[in-house]
């Protein structure tokens, strides 16, 4: 499903940035997804359990929210984030100084600089391919930042078809079978496939998307920077708590998560 009618410019994500970066790090369904996906790239990649040196590389990384906690539990992993907002890169390079950045605009046909040249063990690809409007050149860019061996992570939002296009940019909406069909086609092979976040993650989704623009309000003290209000930093706190109990492995979840290899 594709919603041809949203805008996802360069000009939109760092005006996005610019004004929600900060408050995006506290927001319970980030902080339980960077959980999930420190789980896979420690079932996956066993040096990086261990924490040994190792290259992880988060295409479409935005400010570098998942770095930066990447980088306080495996500080001896070398990591770079890619994107094309310029405000977002700015604060991730002020937020996570010994990572690598690189701006660019995935979805068009590039070539990564020679030194990153098959150059990642892991890499995430966290709630991108939703705002991508060819997906597929998308994916196979990313190969080639990829070592022969690489393993690629990727999630987008699973809820039901009409909840999501259209909020927050989404051009299309996903389910497993057509993210397992999308990563064949861009040359990967699956290793797994599963629906996430039931039942906590479904139902924050749900209230977000009835009117989570009533609950944010600009933060005057931090210029056009945006807060929570404090009935919604409240809630916050509490799904925090419920998300840790959150079921993975199930068809209800509306978190679709794939970990695919190049073939």
């Amino acid at each position: 499903m594709n919603d041809s009618n949203v805008d996802n410019s360069k000009e939109i994500w760092n005006g996005l940035w610019e004004n929600y970066a900060q408050m995006q790090d506290a927001v319970p369904a980030n902080v339980w997804r960077r959980g999930l996906l420190l789980r896979l790239l420690n079932q996956h990649v066993p040096h990086i359990e261990a924490n040994k040196p190792s290259q992880i590389i988060d295409f479409g990384c935005g400010p570098g929210l998942f770095l930066k906690w990447l980088s306080v539990f495996k500080p001896n992993a070398r990591l770079l984030g890619i994107d094309q907002s310029d405000s977002g890169l700015e604060y991730a390079r002020k937020q996570i100084p010994s990572a690598d950045f690189v701006a660019m605009d995935l979805a068009k046909a590039v070539e990564p600089p020679e030194n990153f040249r098959f150059w990642g063990e892991a890499g995430i690809c966290s709630e991108v391919l939703e705002h991508v409007e060819e997906p597929v050149v998308f994916l196979k860019n990313i190969a080639s930042w990829l070592d022969d061996n690489g393993i690629l992570i990727v999630t987008v939002p699973g809820a039901p078809a009409g909840f999501a296009p259209g909020m927050w940019g989404h051009l299309r909406h996903y389910k497993a079978d057509s993210v397992q069909n999308l990563l064949e086609e861009s040359g990967y092979k699956i290793v797994r496939i599963f629906n996430a976040g039931f039942p906590f993650y479904n139902l924050y989704q749900l209230l977000v998307h009835l009117g989570w623009k009533k609950f944010i309000k600009k933060d005057t003290a931090q210029g056009d920077n945006y807060e929570m209000s404090p009935l919604i930093r409240f809630a916050s706190f509490i799904f925090r708590i419920l998300m840790k109990i959150n079921i993975n492995f199930t068809p209800w979840g509306w978190q679709i998560v794939a970990v695919a290899k190049k073939k």
